[in-house]
């Protein structure tokens, strides 16, 4: 379980902070093993900072082993005294929605460029598995269930190299556990020893299952350039 540590160094300085962050952190903008989440600022009356780890466990090694005796050997220019300290186990993490689905949406388009590079192995980790799942491509055929979907790319990965695909005009709508893209999605590459571009229209819809969103549709336009490429 989460794990949030919040510390409050009253009289503290925005320069102590940096000064004694530098001496903690592996390095600028690096988090320490296990830390998920760094959040500083000035309050009315000194500095806070929050931290929030992974586990208890991962939080109680950099205190003991990193922090801790860091601050009690002192720290050139860092904060004079020790800090008000409350820590609390997650019980509740929310988040933007959109933030989440526009991951997935990466995770897809790059499981997507994968197969015009000849190779389709992430794909299986984008969609949700089972009957539910379709698919409508725009080589101008459908596939109905995980299986015959995540078989139809690895068919057109067998026949594709040295392409990319990515969506650009990318919006996002969540309602609950559901949520739809659309957009332009546009690529190139060699297929079947043809080289082109391409361009459609899709819409790609998700569903969370256990708190990730996995593609339950994808829907593109037919594409004149695929559908030849397709061709043996």
């Amino acid at each position: 379980m989460a794990h949030a540590v919040i510390h409050h160094f009253p009289g503290g300085t925005k320069e102590q902070y940096e000064a004694s962050v530098g001496a903690v952190h592996p390095g600028p903008g690096t988090l320490p093993k296990g830390q998920l989440y760094h959040f500083a600022g000035p309050t009315a009356d000194g500095w806070v900072v929050v931290a929030v780890h992974d586990s208890k466990a991962s939080w109680e090694k950099f205190r003991d082993e990193i922090l801790r005796p860091a601050m009690q050997k002192g720290i050139a220019g860092g904060f004079a005294g020790p800090p008000h300290e409350t820590e609390f186990a997650i019980h509740t993490h929310h988040r933007d929605a959109h933030d989440d689905v526009r991951k997935a949406s990466r995770k897809f388009y790059e499981a997507l460029s994968g197969m015009c590079e000849g190779h389709a192995g992430t794909m299986a980790d984008v969609w949700t598995h089972g009957d539910r799942a379709t698919a409508f491509h725009p080589i101008g055929s459908n596939a109905f269930g995980s299986n015959d979907i995540l078989k139809s790319f690895d068919e057109v990965a067998k026949m594709s190299s040295g392409g990319h695909v990515h969506i650009k005009d990318q919006h996002i709508h969540v309602v609950g556990d559901l949520a739809y893209e659309v957009g332009q999605e546009e690529g190139e590459g060699t297929f079947n020893g043809r080289t082109m571009k391409f361009s459609q229209r899709v819409t790609n819809i998700y569903e969370r299952e256990n708190g990730e969103w996995k593609m339950v549709h994808h829907h593109s336009d037919p594409s004149t350039n695929l559908v030849e490429g397709m061709k043996v």
